[in-house]
């Protein structure tokens, strides 16, 4: 018995395919393409690697030195045999 049509993949009644949807940025629509089981894995490797830009943290906006200053607070409340001593007090 000869088939007259080809065979259709088989999809879950969640997903649509990706010509059906509407998106809103080219980041969704790369990060839809990477999760689709019906994508080649070339074409998600490709789309990873365009979406890389987008998904790095951004580096912060404090400075070396309050950088350096939130470390020490950091450590001084821990204790250990690297912080300073308390400041002497005036007497009474």
């Amino acid at each position: 018995m000869a088939l007259d049509r080809p065979i259709r993949r088989i999809r879950n009644g969640r997903s649509a395919p990706l010509s059906d949807r509407r998106f809103t940025d080219a980041l969704s629509f790369l990060m839809a393409m990477i999760n689709s089981p019906d994508v080649v894995i070339e074409l998600k490797l490709k789309a990873a690697i365009a979406c890389l830009p987008y998904q790095e943290v951004p580096a912060a906006e404090v400075g070396k030195k309050a950088t350096a200053q939130e470390r020490a607070d950091a450590l001084a409340a821990e204790g250990g045999p690297f912080v300073p001593p308390p400041p002497p007090r005036k007497p009474n």
